[in-house]
């Protein structure tokens, strides 16, 4: 059966619900590599996060006949991916090496107008220097924040938190980071990853 790469969110969810295995296949395929993305935050233990994403798909489809009618596809993967990680790392969170690497996910044209600014080696020392300033939990917030692009709402319920206290920690992590390096903003904005991936 050919995919419709096309469907809305709305329009995927429901198919999905109602049985449909291509939407279930598509939902794999548009959101697996994001959530492998965003499972690493948490650990470096690759064939962890590939498992969990594994288990995460297969408890969707056997639970899909009880899932909400509407919801935000990525937000409530993460969500899930979240607390299965959480499970399997037994509420460990793992944010000490944050590994920049070269980046395949630049945007073209994006590495050109970094260098121009800084070296590629000496954007990776300060953005390791600014981000090791900030505790676990405010990475996590950024990262959600700048990097998912995430609302602010949607990381209160995220991370069991309270929508002024995700507030607070967010302008509280802006504040050491301009205190530090002004443009960081500016980089997870526009090449947002190279910074986390």
């Amino acid at each position: 059966m050919e995919i419709n790469h096309n469907k809305s969110e709305n329009e995927l969810w429901s198919s999905f619900r109602n049985g449909d295995n291509s939407s279930f296949e598509l939902m794999y395929r548009r959101y697996a590599d994001v959530l492998f993305r965003y499972g690493i935050q948490f650990t470096s233990n690759e064939a962890l996060v590939k498992d969990a994403i594994h288990d995460v798909y297969v408890k969707l489809y056997n639970d899909r006949l009880y899932l909400k009618t509407e919801v935000n596809i990525k937000f409530y993967l993460f969500s899930c991916l979240k607390n299965h990680l959480y499970n399997l790392l037994k509420r460990e969170l793992f944010f000490d090496n944050i590994d920049i690497e070269e980046n395949e996910y630049l945007d073209p044209g994006a590495e050109e107008q970094v260098t121009m600014i800084l070296s590629q080696n000496e954007l990776k020392q300060r953005v390791r220097k600014v981000l090791s300033l900030l505790t676990d939990h405010q990475r996590e917030i950024i990262y959600y924040r700048y990097i998912e692009e995430l609302s602010t709402e949607e990381i209160a319920i995220l991370m069991n938190m309270n929508y002024q206290s995700v507030q607070n920690s967010i302008q509280r992590s802006l504040k050491k980071i301009r205190e530090s390096f002004p443009m960081l903003i500016f980089f997870f904005i526009c090449y947002k990853k190279i910074v986390f991936c």
